[in-house]
């Protein structure tokens, strides 16, 4: 990779009702006033750092190479958790040490990570609560801008990496859970398509109900209570067409999803 692009994309929970995102990109700019600057999200489930790095590792890699990462899902914020900095053949990403860039980490093994303890690329204060503003927005921007992300950090070889929650295969049955429940309501799990061996004539089974059969779109399940999908990230998911799934379900983030490849 030739360097930053001076591309800089934004993952929150802050709320897009809250101005808290804005500072970050006010910081950014006061860096590096010529900063392009989108928003990947910023209204992820409020401290939940599995399923900002789950985002993250479903969106990166569209992105032009070069882009700078901003990454703030930091319950941690004020305490002795690292602030670091993650650089890929193709990327750089900047979050809080604790475990958010775990996906990417896998992915990309060359990574190189530093901690950001150049207080000389922070703002002037550093408050112990709006690190985003403080620490990882000039951090982007200087990134964004050429700087060297060696000269702003030590380098570090242990950042924090959740263990890796594969789904249990004992063929011909898999056994996942659900990972993430989206605005629609549809559930995607932790069985990838290379999981199913790319199969369709699936039977899945999730608390009382079945599914017979993987659909090719949400369409297709139209006729069904529930329909099983691979969604855009690989990964089977639970949908009912133009209706909730997880809405059917007491606690649907504790379903157990078994699927059985004939």
């Amino acid at each position: 990779m030739s360097g930053a692009s001076g591309f800089i994309c934004l993952l929150t929970d802050f709320s897009s009702s809250e101005p808290f995102a804005g500072i970050m990109k006010g910081a950014i700019y006061s860096v590096f006033p010529r900063a392009v600057i989108t928003d990947l999200s910023h209204d992820l489930p409020k401290y939940d750092i599995r399923r900002a790095a789950a985002v993250l590792r479903d969106s990166y890699r569209f992105f032009p190479d070069g882009t700078v990462f901003v990454c703030v899902v930091d319950p941690g914020v004020g305490s002795c958790r690292r602030a670091i900095a993650l650089k890929t053949d193709r990327f750089f990403f900047l979050a809080p040490d604790n475990g958010l860039l775990s996906h990417v980490m896998r992915e990309n093994p060359g990574w190189a990570a530093f901690s950001l303890d150049r207080a000389s690329f922070f703002m002037g204060h550093v408050s112990s609560t709006f690190h985003g503003r403080d620490i990882f927005a000039p951090c982007a921007a200087h990134i964004a801008s050429g700087c060297r992300i060696e000269d702003m950090g030590t380098r570090i070889d242990d950042p924090e990496i959740f263990e890796d929650e594969r789904p249990e295969i004992n063929l011909p049955f898999i056994r996942g859970r659900v990972c993430s429940i989206d605005c629609y309501g549809n559930m995607a799990t932790n069985i990838s398509e290379s999981d199913l061996q790319g199969r369709t004539d699936v039977r899945i089974s999730l608390g009382k109900y079945s599914i017979s059969g993987i659909s090719p779109s949400y369409y297709d399940g139209r006729d069904s209570v529930f329909c099983a999908v691979i969604n855009g990230s690989g990964f089977l998911e639970i949908a009912s067409y133009r209706s909730s799934a997880s809405s059917m379900f007491d606690n649907p983030a504790e379903l157990i999803i078994e699927a059985e490849v004939s």
